[in-house]
Formats: structure tokens, C-alpha cells, sequence
């Protein structure tokens, strides 16, 4: 029987029980069974695999779960007192406790264990995984899944040499754990140590039957071949975007150069050193021309000409360049000469533009149109006359200084060749409708009036200017700014040229130029008459001058031929060691 309450009246049966299932007790205890089980999952966690030894630990006190949450058979000799509640959280503090000093405790015995998250993420999600690392053998990339598990056996010395010292492949006895395919490896290994020196040394006819069966069985298998008669391989021909020959320092040129050190570049090819493989102390100059069509084309026109001046001139006393060789290679078309100096532009442009004396001038002018005589002579028009087309023979020099006490490079010796004869052209042949560069280009060639030997003559008058003053007479890139600027220096283009031109560069035969416009100021400040042009009133400054005036007349016709100007005044001073005489009155024409 139940106790009555307070007003004397005995509880009901469902009463009671309801009591039970709502009170503030039972939803605690609940909580405290909710964190107690977590607790205990987390402190209770394997660690993992790696742990061998595992200290004994201490079990907190716990209560049954049956005493945690009350049943429906203890519901009934359930008495709620006011005392009950806390006596049951002083058992849950109690527990709780226990379990702390459990997990205290384990973390002193083990102060680097893994954390739950570790064991959770790795070991536990990755239980395939051995934490025992295997040791490696030599052999285990070559074993089979099945064998993996066994150890390859140990051989002795004597079988290990006899088998590596063994010239010829005979029948082993192989380990289980070594299959097939690792003792055809050791047995290729073995036969090439043996023979590799045979690669450096000259093959002969007679070659080892063991190498030869060697090579037959293994000739899949081994990277390089050891039959007689055998060569190194050519080396690989490769190209830029450009065209131009890819190489390096001490590269051969078809087993006739090697090359030492690059001299030049330019739009048709590039210049090396070379030494020639036949004669060791014979040092060449190898012109390489791009492997592209137009400028092979240009380079077989080289060729011819300069065969048919060598012919003409074998010694090269007309100052022309001598060609030694020529040759292809790999598309490229190569031709050798003598080699030489810097070009007059080269120096010059070493020299911080100090232009050359006149003394200088005279030598180096005096060559120039002694060469073009000679072209010109055999109907041949070289078309691309310029300062970087004339090479000295050698380049050694002496340092000097200037009255203002400038250091300045004074060239010792002024002899010269002409090179380039790639767009030299015969006179019987088509002549296109633009030549020469753009600065040297002579106003018959501008306004396409058609052209022959005298814009030879042109282009030497505009180079003899550069040599005396160190700066480009028409420094300009425009056809009408080029015209402007002869007007302004020589004086108004013939009416009778201008009449004949068919550009657009004229109106009522006067050039179409506005003066106050911005290229026109610079023509008007950075042009003069060419007689103002002189540094000095002596004699052999006019004398000069009057030269350059003869060889930039409008009209081709009227022109200075290089007989004429071979004779001018200006050359009387010359030297006679310095001066050319010609053993024969005149040369045969060239025809190619």
C-alpha cells in the first residue's frame, strides 16, 4: 500500500506511473546515460594497431544500467522523495570522476597517442594498410604478386661471378624468385660491359662469332649496335623559325669545317670562323645562307659570279673577295672564304662614329672604285654597295687621342675587299625594278626609271661622304622624304626625270612636298647644301668634295664613270705604294 497524501486521499496506480515517466529525474537521468555512453566510447577507443603494450587501466565504478533507467517493473516500488535527485547526481558526479581519472591516467602513461580523429580518418577507414614497414630487395619490382611474400635466396660469390664472367649465354639454373625476364636482363648487361670498348675502337672485318649471335638474338633488345663496318651517326640538321642553321662552337660543316666563333648575321644567312678539316692551318670564312628558297637562289647566283671573277682574277689583285669553297648542307648553301676584318662600318661604328682622315679616305675610295672598275668592266653591277660590304683586311689598330684629349682607335692598315655578290647582276640579265639599300639608292631606282652601272656610281659617292664625315648623307626610310632630301642637298631633281617618272611623287614636274609639315622641318634642319658640309677649306677637303659632287649627279649619263674618277685630283696625292696598276688594258666580258 501506498502512503496517503496530503490531503489524506490515496494516489491512484496511473498516477504513479505517470509521475514516474515525467519527472524531472527521469529526463536527467537519461542525459547522464547519453554522456557516460560517449565518454566511455571515446576513453574506451582502440588505438590503433601500433600499439604493442598496453598498460592496465583503471575501471571507473559504474552502476547498472538497470538502476540508471527505471523499468516498468520498478515502477511500481518507485517512492518519489525529495531526496532522491540528489543522491542520484552525487553517484552520476561520482561516475563521472572515475572516468576522468581513467582518461587522465592513460594519457600520462601514453603522452603521443593518436587522437580519435587521426584513428577515425586513417586507421580505421584504411584498415588494409600494414603499419610494419617491409624491407626492399633488388628483387621485389621483378616478383610476382604471388611471391611477394618470400625472400630471394642468397647465392654465393662463385656463382655470382661465374655467372657475370660467363662470354657466352649458357643454360642457368634460376631461383624461383628470379623469373625469366631478370636473368635475359643480367645476361644483356653482362655481354655489353664486355664488348663496350669495342665502340671506341676501329672496327675490323673480322668480327667475334659470339658477338655476332649476341647481336642477332638481342638485336631488339640492346640500344646500340657493335657490327663492323659501323660509324657514328650524322649529327641532326635543325633550323630556327628563320631558316638560320642551328649549331654550336666546334660543329662540322659536311666533314669539311668546324666551326670556331660566329662573325655576322644578317637577312640572307649568317658568317663563321671555320677551320678546315683538309689543311688545319687554313682559317676560312663560312658564309651559312638560310634554308629558304629565295635566298639558295641568291646564294647560286653568288656562286656563279664569283666563280667567274675567281676565274678572271684567281690572285684577287682587283680587290674583290676570292671564294675557296662551296658547298651544301642539309638545305643550306654554304660558301667559304678568305677571311678577313672588320667592315668600314664596323670599325667605324667601334669608334664612336670618329670619322676616318682624309688620307684614310683617299686609300679606302681609291679601292672601292678600283673594285666596281673591275665589275664593271665585265658588265657585271653589283647593286649593293655599302659600307658593310667593304672589309678590311685586317683590323689591328693603334689608340690615339683628339685635341680635346678623346681616346680614339686609328686603323693601321686601310686595304680593302668588296664582298656580297649576291644581288650582283650581268647586264644581259632581267634587272628588278628595286636595288641597293635604302640610304645608298640613287633617285633613277627611286622614281623607277630603270637602272644600270652608274647607281654603282651613286652609292660610292654616298659612302665616301659617311667615311669623311661618320654620318649617313640620306638618313632616311620614306621615297618622298629620300627625294626632299636630295633637293635640299644637291639641288632640284631635272625636270626632264621628273616628267619621265610614273610614281606620284611629282605635281606639274615639281615634287609634291609640304615644307611645314613636321618631316619637313626635319629635312629643313637636318639638311644643308653638300658644300657645307665640308670641316675644312683646304685643298684636298675641296677636292673631295668635288669628287663626291661628280659621283651624285641626277642624271645617270652624266655620272662619273670609275675611269674618270680613278683620275680625278683628288687621288694624285695617293701614294705609289698604295696605288694599282693594271698588267692587262682591260678584262673579257663575263657571261654566265
Amino acid at each position: 500500500m501506498f502512503p496517503p497524501d496530503m490531503n489524506g486521499h490515496a494516489p491512484s496506480e496511473k498516477r504513479r506511473t505517470r509521475y514516474a515517466r515525467s519527472s524531472t529525474v527521469s529526463v536527467t537521468q537519461m542525459l547522464s546515460d547519453s554522456c557516460s555512453s560517449l565518454i566511455n566510447r571515446i576513453t574506451g577507443r582502440s588505438r590503433g594497431p601500433s600499439e604493442c603494450i598496453r598498460k592496465p587501466e583503471l575501471k571507473p565504478v559504474e552502476t547498472s544500467r538497470n538502476h540508471n533507467i527505471p523499468s516498468s517493473s520498478s515502477s511500481s516500488s518507485y517512492l518519489p522523495s525529495p531526496f532522491h535527485s540528489s543522491g542520484y547526481s552525487v553517484r552520476n558526479e561520482d561516475r563521472y570522476l572515475s572516468a576522468l581519472d581513467a582518461h587522465r591516467y592513460r594519457r600520462q602513461q601514453r603522452p603521443l597517442t593518436k587522437s580519435a580523429t587521426t584513428v577515425l580518418l586513417s586507421e580505421k577507414a584504411y584498415p588494409f594498410v600494414h603499419q610494419t614497414p617491409r624491407e626492399k630487395t633488388p628483387y621485389r619490382r621483378h616478383k610476382p604478386n604471388v611471391l611477394l611474400s618470400i625472400r630471394p635466396l642468397k647465392r654465393s660469390p662463385t656463382t655470382i661471378t661465374a655467372t657475370i664472367h660467363t662470354p657466352e649465354p649458357v643454360a642457368q639454373v634460376v631461383d624461383p624468385v628470379i623469373t625469366e625476364r631478370e636473368a635475359r636482363r643480367k645476361e644483356i648487361q653482362t655481354l655489353i660491359m664486355k664488348y663496350s670498348a669495342l665502340d671506341n675502337d676501329e672496327e675490323t672485318d673480322d668480327t667475334p662469332s659470339v658477338l655476332t649471335k649476341c647481336q642477332q638474338k638481342y638485336s631488339s633488345i640492346l640500344t646500340s649496335s657493335v657490327s663492323s663496318g659501323q660509324r657514328a651517326r650524322s649529327p641532326v640538321i635543325v633550323d630556327d623559325e628563320e631558316g638560320h642553321l642551328i649549331y654550336k662552337n666546334g660543329d662540322n660543316l659536311a666533314d669539311r669545317y668546324q666551326i670556331i666563333q660566329t662573325l655576322g648575321e644578317g637577312t640572307f644567312g649568317k658568317v663563321v670562323s671555320a677551320k678546315c678539316l683538309k689543311n688545319r692551318d687554313e682559317i676560312a670564312a663560312v658564309k651559312i645562307i638560310k634554308n629558304v628558297e629565295k635566298y639558295r637562289e641568291a646564294a647560286r647566283l653568288e656562286i656563279n659570279a664569283l666563280e667567274k671573277l675567281n676565274a678572271k682574277d684567281p690572285e684577287s689583285k682587283n680587290l674583290c673577295v676570292r671564294m675557296i669553297d662551296n658547298f651544301e648542307f642539309g638545305g643550306h648553301v654554304c660558301i667559304g672564304f678568305e677571311l678577313l676584318g672588320l667592315s668600314v662600318f664596323d670599325f667605324l661604328k667601334e669608334n664612336n662614329y670618329q670619322p676616318y682622315t682624309v688620307d684614310q679616305v683617299r686609300h679606302i675610295s681609291y679601292q672601292l672604285c678600283y673594285a666596281v672598275r673591275f665589275l664593271h668592266r665585265n658588265k657585271l653591277t653589283h647593286t649593293d654597295l655599302k659600307p658593310e660590304n667593304i672589309l678590311f683586311v685586317k683590323s689591328e689598330y693603334d689608340t690615339q687621342y683628339n685635341q680635346k684629349k678623346r681616346a680614339y682607335k686609328m686603323i693601321k692598315d686601310t686595304e680593302v675587299r668588296l664582298i656580297d655578290f649576291g644581288s650582283a647582276t650581268f647586264d644581259d640579265e632581267h634587272h628588278s625594278t628595286v636595288v641597293s639599300t635604302r640610304h645608298y639608292r640613287a633617285p633613277e631606282v627611286i622614281l623607277e626609271l630603270g637602272w644600270a652601272q652608274p647607281c654603282d656610281v651613286w652609292s660610292i659617292g654616298c659612302i665616301i661622304f659617311e667615311l669623311y664625315l661618320g654620318i649617313t648623307l640620306f638618313q632616311t626610310h620614306d621615297n618622298r622624304e629620300h627625294l626632299a632630301m636630295m633637293e635640299r642637298i644637291l639641288g632640284s631633281i631635272p625636270y626632264k626625270m621628273a616628267r619621265r617618272s610614273k610614281t606620284k611623287y611629282f605635281y606639274h614636274s615639281k615634287l609634291d612636298w609640304d615644307q611645314s609639315s613636321s618631316a619637313g622641318r626635319y629635312v629643313r634642319e637636318n639638311c644643308k647644301p653638300l658644300k657645307r658640309y665640308m670641316s675644312s677649306e683646304e685643298e684636298d677637303h675641296r677636292l673631295l668634295f668635288d669628287l663626291i659632287s661628280q659621283l651624285l649627279k641626277y642624271e645617270p649619263t652624266q655620272r662619273m664613270t670609275m675611269e674618270e674618277a680613278l683620275d680625278h685630283q683628288f687621288f694624285y696625292k695617293l701614294p705609289a705604294h698604295q696605288r694599282l696598276h693594271d698588267k692587262e688594258e682591260r678584262s673579257h666580258s663575263l657571261s654566265r
